[in-house]
């Protein structure tokens, strides 16, 4: 994945919105709560850069990012 906010290309961390602590005392205590919780969080997923944590990733091999790439190499 390519970042369009720092250029770093890598590979992208998995942000899981919310509290795990939370999903845990809401499975514990509240068997619905706590499925309408964790079906919440894995909904929310996102890839994450690894570098600055920007959500604004594309694939690496896409024409914009070969473009960005371009630029900030001939800067």
């Amino acid at each position: 994945m390519y970042c369009t906010m720092c250029g770093n290309t890598g590979r992208a961390k998995i942000y899981t919105p919310g509290y795990f602590i939370i999903e845990i005392i809401l499975w514990s205590c509240f068997i619905i709560p706590g499925v309408i919780y964790s079906t919440w969080r894995i909904g929310g997923r996102k890839k994450r850069c690894a570098s600055c944590g920007s959500f604004d990733l594309i694939p690496e091999n896409s024409e914009i990012a070969r473009r960005l790439r371009g630029n900030i190499s001939n800067r």
